[in-house]
C-alpha cells in the first residue's frame, strides 16, 4: 500500500484507514526509509495472518508502538522489523503468537535495538534466526 513510498515523506496519517477486513499486510510500508514516525494505535489487525516485512526497511524510526496489534491470526511475520536501522525500543510483550510459524529475520538488521520486549511464546523461535544480523535486503 505504502511500499516505497519515496525517499521524502515523515510521516503517514493512517488514523481513518480501515483496515478490519485486511488479511495481508505484505509489505505494507516497507521501503519508507524517512518515515520518521507512524501512529499504529488505530489499525485493526484481528485478521491479518501476513504480516511479512510490513515494516521492513523503515530506516528512520526509532521506537514503534505496535501494542495494539491483534496478532492473534498472524501466521507470518518474517522480516517484520527487518532493516529498520534507527529502531532502538520496540514492545511486543502483547503480541500473541501462538500461531505464528515464520518468524525469520523479524530483527535483521536492527542493529541499535537495545530495549527489546517480548511475550511469552517468543521463546520457542530464538532457534529460527529471528535475530540474524545480516539477512540480504528483499528476503521473504
Amino acid at each position: 500500500m505504502f511500499y516505497n513510498f519515496g525517499s521524502k515523506v515523515q510521516t503517514i496519517d493512517i488514523a481513518n484507514l480501515d483496515t478490519s477486513n485486511a488479511t495481508n499486510m505484505y509489505s505494507m510500508f516497507y521501503y519508507c526509509r524517512n518515515l520518521q514516525s507512524i501512529d499504529l494505535s488505530h489499525f485493526d489487525t484481528s485478521n491479518v495472518t501476513t504480516m511479512c516485512q510490513m515494516l521492513g526497511n523503515c530506516y528512520s524510526p526509532t521506537s514503534l508502538d505496535p501494542s495494539s496489534f491483534d496478532t492473534s491470526k498472524a501466521t507470518d511475520i518474517t522480516s517484520l522489523f527487518n532493516g529498520c536501522r534507527n529502531l532502538e525500543s520496540i514492545d511486543l510483550s502483547s503480541f500473541d503468537s501462538s500461531n505464528v510459524d515464520a518468524t525469520r529475520a523479524s530483527f535483521a538488521e536492527c542493529s541499535k535495538i537495545n530495549e527489546l520486549s517480548l511475550g511469552r511464546n517468543w521463546e520457542s523461535f530464538t532457534s529460527d534466526y529471528s535475530f540474524e544480523p545480516n539477512v540480504p535486503r528483499g528476503y521473504g
